[in-house]
């Protein structure tokens, strides 16, 4: 491997902690992948999968997070798995096999509103 396709691969070196720099007592997290013999962190995607989760926790309106889950595949993974609630606007069109299998932690389904007066 090239020494350029090296560096290209390694964050840059002001992200190390460093206790003999000028910060002292600054702390920058260390990208470099290694543990420092303690316990062993989540891989980036698990770190990221994470963090967008409790983004997406912040999202209430279902247009927000119909959106969000648009951007990518991670994001409409992440966004069916934190949906708590599905409103069905069509139920003939919907699968209930299908809207349980991508909605597992749906707590609430709201129907659509009757046509018939009451």
């Amino acid at each position: 491997m090239s020494e350029v396709a090296e560096e290209a691969d390694s964050p840059p070196t002001h992200m190390f902690e460093d206790s003999s720099s000028s910060g002292g007592d600054r702390w920058t997290p260390d990208l470099r992948g290694g543990n420092g013999g303690g316990p062993r962190s989540a891989p980036p995607d698990q770190v990221l999968e994470n963090v967008l989760e409790s983004v997406l926790e912040f999202l209430t309106a279902a247009r927000d997070r119909n959106v969000a889950s648009l951007v990518c595949r991670s994001w409409y993974r992440a966004e069916a798995q934190t949906r708590r609630e599905l409103f069905i606007g069509n139920c003939y069109a919907v699968s209930p096999e299908r809207a349980v299998e991508r909605f597992g932690g749906v707590r609430s389904v709201v129907p659509p509103p009757s046509d018939h007066p009451q």
